[in-house]
């Protein structure tokens, strides 16, 4: 079980963070990434005191197979992140081929970024999938162990339906763990 600050908050709120920290079974380590797996800043943006396009909006520029977006961060830059097939991934081998494609495809956004940090960026961290789960049963036939949010259920980033979908999960545990008298194992079968 993985519970951030704000999950840990949201429990004790309802009064059960201590029940259900002390039933839950420790996450040791995200089994879907590859053991590999690293996390890189993505230093888009400009290092004067403005920023270069608006900064209260998430820019995308969509394209048929692919799209590039762009999230305004504090500092006035940008955290940009192109999502693309594997297949366009790998046809880009060199700093030309990725400069020619960013030209074609995304031109205003060489103006924003910059030819090199696009380049430097680019080879600087390999791409990572896109991971869609759902899992059925939530529970196990006994109720003694439950699955709820990103561990029973996630999506792409861009949906924006994983953080409204946990909290749904929350509240539905809740109410049944409240109709069955906090017996876990029966709100844990009731729960779907």
């Amino acid at each position: 079980m993985a519970l951030s600050r704000r999950g840990r908050d949201a429990l004790a709120y309802v009064g059960c963070e201590t029940t259900i920290v002390n039933n839950g079974i420790a996450m040791r380590a995200r089994m879907i990434h590859e053991l590999n797996c690293t996390k890189h800043p993505i230093p888009y943006g400009t290092r004067v005191d403005h920023f270069v396009m608006e900064p209260n909006y998430l820019h995308i520029w969509p394209r048929h197979q692919f799209m590039l977006i762009a999230l305004p961060n504090q500092d006035k830059s940008f955290t940009t992140t192109l999502f693309s097939p594997i297949s366009i991934f790998r046809k880009l081998k060199t700093a030309d081929d990725v400069m020619n494609f960013f030209r074609q495809y995304f031109p205003d956004a060489v103006s924003f970024i910059g030819a090199n940090e696009i380049v430097e960026t680019f080879f600087s961290s390999k791409p990572q999938p896109l991971i869609s789960t759902k899992c059925e049963p939530h529970a196990t036939h006994n109720g003694d162990m439950l699955l709820m949010g990103d561990a029973a259920h996630s999506m792409a980033p861009f949906y924006a339906q994983g953080m409204n979908s946990a909290f749904e999960d929350c509240l539905v545990l809740f109410d049944k763990l409240k109709e069955n008298n906090f017996d876990f194992p029966k709100a844990f079968s009731a729960y779907k």
